[in-house]
């Protein structure tokens, strides 16, 4: 594109071309909209598109949190572990929101329990930081690897000690974590719990390590 022919554009269009170096980004404050990726329209148009990428039928669907609509796509075969562009399936969305009885659905279609997002974050990762229990019984039983790690080499068990989900952290450790792992900053989940200022957590952290 000429110097002319980019001065000709409009100031929106002008920042869509800038973050073709960048990438995508997301909208949404929730995280889950979307992505919008930036690129030029045919060649000589002179001009920018933004191209919306709408996520699968079965994602969006659980974005809405519609089981009846998740539970047709997934029997006309739709993949239980179809993602978006973020690496968010319809568990990890479930994880994220509580959505237990999404969970229930996807997991007996055959969803990964460990099928981890764009971070590496599994959904017992985002179900540790909300504390739901109940949730994480569930991962665990559908055979969740609960020493997962994530990008940062952070656990579940040091999320949920981080955050001070001591219910997460006895179902976590009665169902094997390690708490002797550490994270690439050298941070255990003891010393995670220490930041978190949660006394349960430690003590909890303390016997474990002591067994």
């Amino acid at each position: 594109m000429t110097k002319t022919a980019h001065r000709a554009l409009s100031r929106p269009a002008r920042w869509a071309i800038a973050a073709l170096w960048l990438g995508t980004v997301s909208l949404g404050s929730a995280g889950f909209d979307a992505w919008v990726g930036f690129g030029i329209a045919a060649p000589g148009a002179a001009r920018a598109e933004m191209v919306l990428f709408q996520p699968p039928d079965v994602v969006a669907a659980a974005l809405r949190g519609d089981l009846d609509q998740v539970r047709t796509l997934l029997g006309r075969g739709a993949n239980p572990d179809a993602a978006d562009a973020r690496g968010h399936t319809p568990l990890l969305i479930a994880a994220k929101t509580g959505n237990l009885a999404l969970a229930d659905l996807v997991l007996t279609k055959g969803a990964n329990p460990d099928r981890a997002d764009g971070l590496g974050n599994t959904p017992l990762f985002w179900v540790a930081e909300r504390g739901d229990f109940a949730f994480a019984r569930r991962l665990i039983v559908a055979g969740a690897e609960v020493d997962a790690e994530n990008r940062q080499g952070m656990t579940a068990l040091m999320v949920a000690a981080r955050f001070g989900q001591p219910a997460v952290v006895r179902a976590l450790l009665d169902a094997g974590a390690r708490v002797d792992l550490t994270d690439f900053t050298g941070r255990d989940a003891l010393m995670w719990a220490a930041e978190g200022r949660s006394r349960d957590v430690e003590t909890l952290l303390r016997r474990a390590g002591n067994r």
